[in-house]
């Protein structure tokens, strides 16, 4: 697959993948008025298309890497628990934020609380994909690349 190719597979399972992360919060919130939420959703398919955008300019072969299903070498343990962890994110937390913000309001965020919170989300942001960005190896699972010849990475933000 090149980098192309890549990129818009990428760009389609992200904008999948938050379809449904939305359509989970808003069937448990019961409620569409929601302005902060649509604001956050908003903010993460921006992330999501810059993201891919990045990676397809700077690190077009990391991102093919990427969209592998399975990884030669990847330890199944590694692969059962990054599928959990994506799992976890993409359908419990936003189904338990639904619920809390629109149907039981189990916690107050205020105003200064959401702007903090964006900000540590677009500093976390930039700092992933800068760290992708500079690692040619940054795959989901922890493996050693030696087809790839895998080394240190001591530049960017591994410096």
């Amino acid at each position: 697959m090149d980098g192309r190719k890549a990129c818009l597979k990428q760009a389609g399972i992200s904008y999948a993948l938050l379809a449904v992360m939305i359509a989970v919060f808003f069937a448990s919130a019961g409620r569409f008025d929601l302005p902060r939420v649509w604001a956050f959703f908003g903010t993460m398919f921006i992330y999501m298309s810059l993201s891919t955008v990045a990676l397809y300019r700077y690190s077009p072969e990391l991102l093919v890497q990427r969209l592998k299903i399975r990884r030669e070498g990847s330890k199944t343990w590694d692969e059962v628990l990054m599928r959990a962890c994506n799992l976890t994110a993409m359908l419990v937390v936003p189904a338990v934020a639904g619920l809390d913000i629109g149907r039981f309001g189990w916690s107050r965020l205020g105003a200064l609380s959401a702007a903090l919170g964006y900000i540590i989300f677009v500093f976390s942001s930039v700092l992933i994909n800068w760290a992708m960005i500079e690692n040619p190896y940054f795959e989901p699972t922890v493996r050693l690349q030696e087809e790839r010849g895998h080394r240190v990475v001591t530049t960017g933000p591994y410096s």
